[in-house]
């Protein structure tokens, strides 16, 4: 692989592109396609070593570059994990009931370690995990847990610091996140690790840690020291939670006003008794699944993954700029639809009325070869095939009309992803495009735009394929 890269850096676009980003100059790249997107950002990284957030319109599209980009940027001096981080999106919203995969947060939690420790890495992100708001800087910096064999700490100190750090007690140790104490022994499940850990005592201080197997409970890997992070994306401490304690209260009691203001008095009742147990597990600072959905609460100001990186990341947009012919096709599609839905009424209409004059000039039993029965069965022929054919429309053309009028959100949330980084990276957008020869200039289109275009694109063939 870095033969391939090798062979990259001596074309003279590449040469022109890394210049210009030194300079920190918006660079629109195109003619890259499959895996050429991802040995352009290996060359970029290991030239310049700054890092790279690499922002994908969807999921597929991140793990695709993450698999790419996994070969390209180990170098010699790395170890087995090479410096490539994926951010993931959290499937489940806010305020759901459901919670989330504990290893998704892992992989979240370990890249904004990992920027908070400097590192230049390349962070791999689907511009929904982008709009997750998460944890502060200042409130993640210094939390880890450092252990080492021969440390001196006693068992019940380490279970309460593994307590504040959002872990949840549970025999026996089978999801990251969760924790347990038998005698001298203490297993572990950090959700940035592969396998759970058993850290075993000799009196007060630590003789061994091993990974061990979830199954057959058996130890695998000594360990000489591990670092052990939060489990969670919010941290609750007696200072914070007295405040958002009375700030959670005073919203449940307003939504709960309301509920019943609308005859809606079950769901008032279940709403403060499920917060009110939530507040006193708060109150004693006690980690339970759902603390996150109560994340606005603790924290006031909004932070998202841009927060974390540092002033001279690089940003690399995947733009597919040519939309795919099935997108072409239903925009052509949808137009006709809204442009020809009020004249299909109209001819609807018609035919009724048509149909109603025509059946009253016929007999009551007419004959089989009478004029009146060959006009009746004349006007109920295309009358059929009128209905159906409103009938097929209707829905498609009812969902198209939901996704035009989407279109504002879908811009809006784009340009604000993006405005917040944009005055302090520098930025490169790729476009997913095949002309004769690749080539790079300044962006002479606003970028948010092409995003939001793009965006749109993606959203309305959603629509259309799901309708279909």
């Amino acid at each position: 692989m870095r033969a391939l890269i090798s062979e990259l850096e001596r074309l003279p676009g590449f040469a022109a592109v890394q210049q210009r980003l030194e300079q920190d100059s918006v660079q629109r790249i195109t003619g890259l396609v499959g895996g050429a997107r991802g040995a352009l950002a290996a060359q970029l990284f290991g030239r310049l070593r700054r890092t790279i957030l690499v922002v994908t319109p969807s999921t597929r599209r991140a793990e695709a570059w993450f698999d790419d980009l996994h070969a390209l940027v180990r170098t010699e001096t790395d170890d087995l994990a090479p410096p490539l981080r994926l951010f993931p999106s959290l499937p489940t919203l806010l305020y759901s009931d459901v919670t989330a995969d504990r290893e998704l947060i892992g992989q979240r939690l370990d890249t904004m370690e990992a920027l908070l420790r400097g590192e230049p890495i390349v962070v791999v992100a689907s511009l929904s995990a982008l709009l997750h708001r998460t944890i502060p800087p200042r409130s993640l910096a210094g939390t880890d847990l450092d252990l080492a064999v021969g440390q001196d700490l006693q068992p019940e100190a380490l279970i309460q610091h593994l307590g504040e750090l959002g872990y949840v007690e549970h025999d026996p140790v089978i999801m990251p996140g969760q924790c347990v104490q038998r005698g001298g022994i203490v297993d572990l499940y950090p959700v940035t690790a592969p396998q759970p850990i058993r850290i075993e005592f000799w009196g007060d201080e630590i003789e061994s840690i091993r990974y061990f197997d979830v199954n057959s409970q058996r130890s695998t890997l000594p360990q000489e020291r591990f670092t052990v992070t939060v489990s969670r994306e919010s941290l609750w401490n007696q200072a914070l939670g007295a405040q958002a304690s009375n700030q959670i209260a005073q919203a449940v009691e307003q939504h709960a006003g309301q509920l019943e203001s609308a005859g809606r008095t079950m769901q008032a009742k279940r709403l403060r008794a499920r917060v009110t147990a939530d507040l006193e597990k708060l109150e004693h600072e006690v980690a339970f699944p759902t603390s996150d959905h109560y994340l606005p609460f603790l924290y006031q100001e909004v932070t998202t993954l841009f927060d974390y990186l540092p002033n001279n990341a690089l940003v690399v947009v995947d733009s597919p700029e040519a939309p795919s012919p099935v997108a072409t096709t239903e925009r052509r599609v949808a137009s006709w639809i809204l442009a020809s839905r009020s004249r299909t009424w109209t001819v609807a209409r018609l035919d009724c009325s048509l149909s109603a004059l025509i059946s009253l000039a016929t007999t009551e039993n007419p004959r089989p070869c009478s004029p009146a029965r060959a006009a009746s069965m004349a006007a109920f022929r295309p009358r059929r095939f009128v209905c159906s054919a409103m009938s097929s429309t209707e829905p498609v053309s009812s969902a198209i009309a939901c996704a035009c009028s989407a279109r504002s959100a879908i811009v809006s949330a784009t340009d604000s992803a993006f405005a917040r980084a944009a005055s302090t990276v520098a930025s490169v957008e790729v476009i997913d495009s095949a002309p004769a020869r690749a080539s790079s200039s300044t962006s002479s289109e606003d970028s948010a735009t092409c995003r939001a275009r793009c965006a749109f694109c993606s959203e309305v063939c959603a629509t259309w394929v799901t309708v279909a």
